[in-house]
């Protein structure tokens, strides 16, 4: 009862913030207080107790029609988003995501006032990845049953912030990013050796580097990720069996993902001719924060503003599992050539002929890798 609404929302967010969860903050006497006093905050502190709370609770589902989400929603419809910044929204609306709350009205607050934010000039502002985690947070609670029923509303004429926020999200940041990405997927490959990059992808992966800083985007929104994956031939498609699951990083990493936490499972076969490897590891999750020095390797990281983008967990994990696959394609060269030894031995008294233009199609190959690899970031 000592505590202000400020003073709450001080508190659990940096608790929150610093990931140090205790069961006795968050309690029933706090929960009362803050909806009793939530018109005493402003609205980036009705933004940072919703974000707060969602990490806090010993089982984020627990936020689920609480009191406290449907004080917090309620008091940001009642006074509009127009004063909040577009990093509030997000966060907010992450948090909104995770307790479930599908209350339309809501959600068009949000996006409204989001598109005012989205029309004044985008640079240096980091909106482009506050507007992916709005659109993630929305198509999260399934207020729309997914983008593709957005955009067919939309279409139709229904232009609520919320499916115009998503149409202008597609048009002006994902469908411009998947031409270049496409760009880039059209690089040649050298079997496991990675890629070949010259002058022509170089220019492109400054012009995708220039693109996303010109709009402050860090990703694309799990969303749109996934669907990006998907088009670029990377990831099976919804409903297949396979695909990463998501709530691996739920309890590690919420809103403002800044690359520190990844996921990765890998089950591939690579093959050499009639031999071949196992490459198995069922999940694996790193987190990065605390590393030296950022890893060489074939990947080439962007410069996104001020990231430590070649420290990524998910570019660590790659690189990774690109080592192991190297490995695996070196322990085949070694087999078929002991078996080649073996069999040039065994068979000095047979045909020879056939044997040698057999070898001479087996020096031509490369070991190649089939199977699944599954990261989730």
């Amino acid at each position: 009862n000592l505590l202000s609404f400020r003073d709450m929302s001080g508190l659990l967010w940096s608790h929150a913030y610093l990931r140090v969860r205790r069961d006795s903050l968050l309690q029933a006497d706090m929960v009362d207080a803050l909806v009793q006093r939530v018109g005493e905050g402003s609205l980036r502190e009705v933004s940072d107790v919703a974000w707060a709370a969602a990490h806090l609770a010993p089982d984020a589902a627990e936020m689920k029609s609480t009191v406290l989400a449907e004080a917090l929603a309620a008091e940001i419809e009642r006074r509009g988003a127009a004063e909040m910044s577009p990093q509030d929204i997000a966060q907010a609306a992450w948090a909104f995501s995770v307790a479930r709350v599908s209350d339309t009205k809501l959600w068009d607050t949000l996006a409204g006032a989001f598109l005012v934010q989205a029309s004044r000039p985008l640079a240096g502002a980091d909106r482009g990845g506050h507007w992916a985690e709005l659109v993630d947070a929305i198509q999260a609670v399934a207020v729309d049953e997914g983008s593709a029923a957005a955009a067919a509303a939309f279409a139709a004429g229904d232009h609520s912030p919320r499916h115009e926020l998503q149409a202008a999200f597609r048009d002006a940041v994902f469908e411009p990013a998947l031409r270049l990405l496409e760009s880039l997927g059209r690089m040649p490959l050298s079997g496991l050796s990675g890629l070949r990059i010259g002058s022509s992808e170089r220019r492109t992966l400054k012009k995708l580097e220039t693109f996303a800083n010109s709009l402050g985007l860090l990703h694309l929104g799990a969303v749109h990720t996934s669907v990006a994956l998907q088009r670029l031939g990377l990831m099976a498609p919804e409903g297949d069996a396979g695909l990463a699951p998501a709530e691996v990083l739920a309890k590690h990493s919420g809103l403002g993902r800044n690359g520190d936490v990844a996921w990765l499972a890998l089950d591939v076969s690579v093959r050499l001719g009639d031999f071949e490897e196992a490459v198995h590891e069922p999940g694996y999750l790193l987190d990065t924060s605390g590393l030296d020095a950022p890893p060489r390797g074939e990947l080439m990281p962007l410069t996104l503003g001020r990231l430590r983008c070649p420290s990524h967990a998910e570019r660590v994990l790659l690189l990774r599992a690109a080592e192991r696959l190297r490995t695996a394609g070196r322990q085949l060269l070694r087999r078929r050539a002991a078996a080649a030894a073996i069999d040039a031995d065994a068979g000095a008294d047979e045909d020879q002929s056939s044997w040698a233009a057999d070898e001479s199609d087996r020096r031509g190959m490369a070991p190649q890798a089939v199977g699944t690899v599954r990261l989730v970031a």
